[in-house]
């Protein structure tokens, strides 16, 4: 036979080209030999003792032959056997020499142990107290070592190795050489019977535990035991990888634990839910992978966030149930989300259940410690001197199903308030008192005329009304791209990237009535001394000043505690400290109020400048009453850009003779093909038709109320695009316009226009400091999202505020439950509720609502209604008879006109309620009402030839825009 090289014995191995890597909980497994024919024997015995070592060479090598071949008589039978002569030739090609230039096996197995020391042999050898002791420890019969001669071959030591006999690296035996002799000797039973032996031995070290009685192992164990045990070792192997996973996602803040010390009114801001499913991917990989492919459907394709989130639940699930002490978090989550959305105790209960949330009770208690960290949040304040708050009354019918003695149903009014930590444009020290002093300069006409009429503010006022009037075109034709793009003017914007969101927090309720004096200073005691702990003799009562918002009921009564607080010894009774604000929301809707109050005349109105004949034609009956907002709001806007687009639609008629004006299609083609020089042209001639009512239509009512009704809405235009995108410096501009409107005794608005001459002294004169003015009107805007264009007034946070809990009042309501109790418990968690319902719908739900309300295309209303306006020649009067009277029934003045004669007479009212003209005391004793504001005229210094200088500045401006046309 040739020699047997040492790659062609190799070769049956099938050895990898690179050195194994064992993924994880892959168990090793020791190389199979060639298949042979299997054998009928029983485990081999081990009860033969051993002999001493120190006899001679040929007896101890006779000897060990004389054992070797007893103890194999019976594993022979039926098995093939190799000739002497074949085995002689194996023999002599497995030699020493032969592998000694073989490829090196120690890249392919580590750990080779041929340079082992003696002492390190002995010392795993004879550790018997370890739980896996070495194979040739496990018999103390055979731990003495066989020092075989250089006559007994490489088989027979092999042999004894696997048998227990001998331990080969004692012998300088390496892993090279047994894996030689394997190969070189792989058709011998013997040695396939002692390697089946071993390698049952050795899954048993590793995958079986010993019998802890009998200190036995089994025996030889077949391949359906080998992976039977290799299935439960990895099934134990995976459940502690898993059960790590599950340990290392309940350490993380998004699966973990909240504390009570943790619970805020801020709650899902204080954990990332924005990257919670790469939280679960970076701590838990090996269970998100399962879940990812078990949960995704091959049949249905699936997005990526809804895959995501199964499988942060199913993680949060497995968090909760392994380890139910150490995470809550998204299970707390999902019951406060559940319950803010009006879900009973048996919903919240069934969820538990399912291990999805926690109990109800948790979740009970989980609030009212909402509630007490809100409650010492609050207190916490009392040292912060940029705070800004607000407060408006909370009415409700509480009704009863059952009526008891006691217990009836009853109209009540709370006052719900809320504060502001961080205010706009306020320095860190805080405002000063010294920083308002109304006697520095009082208000005077002429302040009111210059800033609202002059140069400035016209050139102001003409740039706002072009870019409302274009984009009424834009609201007509929304898909349609127009050459001419004009912008609003810039003068003064909040920057939220600098100055930050607004940080709103809810007081507890105050149950007090705001409606009176007595009721007013019972709620600003319950805010500032009872919820915030700042004591009545506190030193900075004195020289403290914050701002307070309410609405015009609200702002009269603070003034009124001012007054009432004159002479009072104390500073807090004084109520300096208190500097009150008018609203903006409130404002905004009041004015639309009086705009409905004069344009919807009701019955059946048939007059097309009506604001009624628009509703009736659009067919909207919410506007039948003005208490809608947002109804009234669409209402009014609506109309106007419907007139701007038929006032125009006559001059589109001269430039294009042969369009079709009632083909929508056609117009917008011909408009968004129309150059920038023809836009500028007409909307000089819209501006020109709505200059010249007064002198050449001046018989004709159904125009002038289109003229005036476009009028007083543009102020109202420019003052919600103000607040919406924090525009200080134009917000100022539209006040005052709205303030010389609200004078005119035609818009019954007689409190308001008090008020706003106030708004108009602190930020037009310099009794207000500079620092005063900015942070007086920065802070009756919020920006809860830190985003542009996306601010809004104070009190509208305060109404969204109360609404939410009038809805979890509805939700959560019950006769059982007292209303106080309900305030005392949850009305300070309902800000906290909503918090988390709005990150779980912007995370996990994916749709994000916070401070954005989708409209709905208005395009067809308004082409709609233009088109009837114009077919009825209402807002074309050339194409009428001038010489003909067309008189309307509900006639509209000119407010505008009307609130500039009215200005004069209101300013001096206003500094006489004021008490701060001292020259107009003694006059009101001696003279009549008349006497009085003609002496004001002629004799007080400050108003001399006021009505001079009134009448020089209209004339100035008629003949600044007048030149403006003409050019």
């Amino acid at each position: 036979m040739k020699p047997v090289s040492s790659a062609s014995s190799l070769s049956s191995l099938e050895l990898p080209s690179s050195p194994p890597v064992f993924k994880p909980f892959e168990t090793p497994r020791l190389p199979d030999l060639p298949a042979f024919p299997r054998t009928k024997t029983s485990t081999l015995s081990h009860s033969r003792s051993g002999s001493s070592v120190g006899s001679s060479t040929d007896r101890e090598n006779a000897r060990l032959l004389a054992v070797s071949d007893s103890s194999d008589e019976g594993n022979r039978e039926g098995a093939e056997t190799v000739s002497d002569t074949d085995s002689e030739e194996m023999e002599s090609n497995c030699s020493d020499e032969e592998f000694e230039e073989e490829p090196d096996w120690e890249q392919y197995f580590p750990g080779n142990n041929s340079n082992s020391s003696d002492d390190d042999v002995e010392e795993d050898a004879m550790d018997l107290d370890s739980d896996n002791p070495p194979f040739a420890a496990r018999r103390p019969h055979r731990q003495a070592w066989i020092n075989a001669s250089d006559t007994i071959n490489a088989r027979e030591k092999l042999v004894r190795f696997l048998r227990g006999d001998a331990y080969l690296p004692k012998q300088r035996w390496g892993i090279n050489r047994i894996l030689a002799t394997l190969v070189c000797h792989r058709k011998d039973p013997r040695l396939h019977t002692a390697y089946r032996q071993f390698k049952s031995f050795a899954y048993q070290v590793m995958l079986v535990e010993t019998d802890k009685e009998t200190g036995r192992w089994p025996g030889v164990l077949t391949r359906k035991d080998y992976d039977l045990m290799i299935k439960v070792r990895m099934q134990k192997e995976m459940a502690k990888r898993y059960d790590q996973e599950i340990q290392s996602l309940c350490k993380t803040p998004a699966f973990g634990l909240v504390k009570n010390s943790e619970s805020s009114l801020g709650i899902a801001d204080q954990h990332p839910l924005n990257n919670i499913a790469e939280v679960g991917h970076e701590n838990a990989p090996l269970l998100s992978s399962i879940v990812k492919s078990v949960g995704v459907s091959s049949q249905k394709p699936s997005s990526s966030l809804l895959v995501s989130m199964k499988m942060v639940a199913i993680l949060a699930i497995l968090c909760r149930s392994a380890h139910r002490n150490n995470s809550n978090y998204i299970p707390l989550l999902v019951a406060i989300y559940m319950y803010s959305a009006g879900a009973r105790v048996d919903a919240i209960t069934l969820l538990n259940h399912l291990g999805l949330s926690v109990s109800y009770d948790v979740l009970q208690r989980q609030l009212r410690h909402i509630t007490d960290f809100s409650r010492s949040w609050i207190k916490s304040q009392s040292s912060n001197r940029r705070l800004v708050g607000s407060w408006d009354n909370f009415e409700f019918r509480e009704n009863v199903h059952g009526e008891r003695t006691g217990d009836t149903v009853k109209f009540r009014s709370v006052t719900m308030a809320l504060w502001i930590q961080q205010g706009w444009r306020i320095p860190d020290t805080g405002l000063q008192q010294s920083m308002w002093d109304p006697k520095k300069e009082v208000l005077s006409v002429y302040t009111v005329v210059e800033n609202t009429f002059g140069l400035a503010g016209t050139e102001i006022r003409n740039k706002c009304q072009r870019i409302h009037r274009f984009n009424s075109f834009r609201a007509a034709f929304p898909s349609q791209e127009f050459s001419y793009r004009p912008s609003m003017p810039v003068i003064d914007l909040i920057d939220c990237k600098r100055e930050g969101s607004t940080k709103a927090f809810p007081f507890a309720p105050s149950m007090f009535s705001e409606g009176s004096i007595a009721g007013n200073m019972s709620v600003y005691e319950d805010l500032n001394v009872v919820q915030m702990g700042i004591d009545k003799t506190d030193p900075r009562w004195s020289d403290w000043l914050t701002l307070w918002w309410g609405d015009l009921k609200t702002e009269i009564l603070m003034l009124s505690m001012q007054n009432h607080g004159r002479g009072m010894n104390r500073a807090y009774d004084q109520y300096r400290h208190i500097f009150p604000g008018l609203a903006l929301w409130h404002l905004r809707f009041n004015y639309l109020k009086m705009i409905w109050e004069l344009f919807y005349p009701g019955g059946s109105s048939t007059e097309r400048s009506t604001l009624q004949w628009a509703a009736d034609h659009w067919h909207r009956d919410k506007t039948t009453k003005p208490t809608d907002f947002h109804s009234l709001e669409d209402l009014t806007i609506h109309s106007y850009r419907a007139r701007i687009v038929a006032i125009l639609k006559p001059w589109i008629h001269k430039q294009a003779p042969r369009l079709k004006l009632h083909n929508n299609e056609a117009l917008a083609c011909w408009l968004g093909a129309l150059p920038v020089a023809r836009w500028l042209a007409a909307m000089d001639w819209i501006d020109q038709k709505l200059l010249d009512e007064r002198s050449n239509y001046a018989l004709n009512d159904h125009w002038n109320n289109h003229v005036r009704f476009c009028a007083v809405m543009e102020p109202y235009m420019t003052l919600s695009y103000a607040i919406k995108h924090g525009d200080i410096g134009l917000l100022r501009h539209a006040m005052r316009e709205v303030c010389v409107i609200l004078q005119a005794p035609a818009a019954g608005k007689p409190k308001y226009a008090r008020a706003m001459l106030r708004q108009l002294h602190i930020f037009d004169t310099k009794a207000a400091n500079p620092q005063l003015q900015e942070a007086y009107l920065a802070n009756a805007l919020v920006n809860p999202r830190g985003l542009p264009h996306t601010f809004y007034e104070v009190d509208l946070l305060l109404e969204h505020q109360n609404g939410e809990f009038k809805r979890f009042r509805a939700d959560r309501g019950s006769s059982l439950q007292e209303t106080d109790q309900m305030f005392r418990l949850h009305a300070l968690s309902v800000d906290a509720l909503r918090t988390v319902r709005l990150a779980m719908n912007r995370v996990i739900v994916g749709r994000d609502r916070t401070g954005r309300h989708p409209s709905k295309d208005a395009s067809f209303d308004i082409l709609s209604l233009a088109d009837q306006l114009h077919r009825s020649k209402s807002t074309n009067p050339d194409a009428l008879d001038r010489g003909k009277i067309y008189f309307s029934e509900n006639p509209v003045p000119d407010l505008i006109e009307e609130g500039k004669e009215a200005l004069i007479q209101a300013v001096s009212s206003y500094n006489e309620s004021l008490d701060k003209h001292e020259i107009l005391a003694p006059l009101a004793a001696n003279h009549s009402p008349e006497e009085v504001q003609m002496l004001e005229v002629l004799e007080v210094p400050e108003l001399q030839g006021i009505n001079e200088r009134v009448n020089e500045i209209f004339d100035q401006v008629r003949g600044t825009l007048s030149a403006t046309l003409d050019v």
